[in-house]
């Protein structure tokens, strides 16, 4: 018992002094670096994704009619809250809009 206690008291500090040098005891620094990347890239691919979702929505608002301005506004803000607003107003007010009829 008392081996180990010693080996123990040894490896400890060792491993302290490792992770105080790296950073991350179990990654190198490239293979964290390239963890990262990916994590921004795809962060950056969602918020593009959501943000296109986010224009599409205002530009079907501004198209159409909702019986009043104050009703497309209201629509319009709530299309503009981030990352969601899209899907409630595809949801809730998609259908509620009607597309103006033009008299040619």
């Amino acid at each position: 018992m008392e081996s180990y206690k010693s080996y123990t008291a040894q490896i400890i500090p060792k491993i302290d002094a490792e992770i105080a040098v790296k950073g991350n005891f179990w990654m190198e620094t490239n293979e964290r670096t390239k963890l990262d990347i990916a994590t921004v890239i795809f962060w950056i691919k969602i918020s593009v994704v959501v943000y296109l979702l986010t224009i599409l929505a205002i530009v079907d608002i501004v198209r159409k009619d909702f019986g009043t301005i104050g009703k497309k506004a209201l629509w319009g803000v709530i299309a503009m809250i981030p990352f969601v607003g899209w899907l409630i107003y595809l949801i809730f007010g998609f259908r509620k809009g009607k597309k103006p009829v033009h008299d040619d």
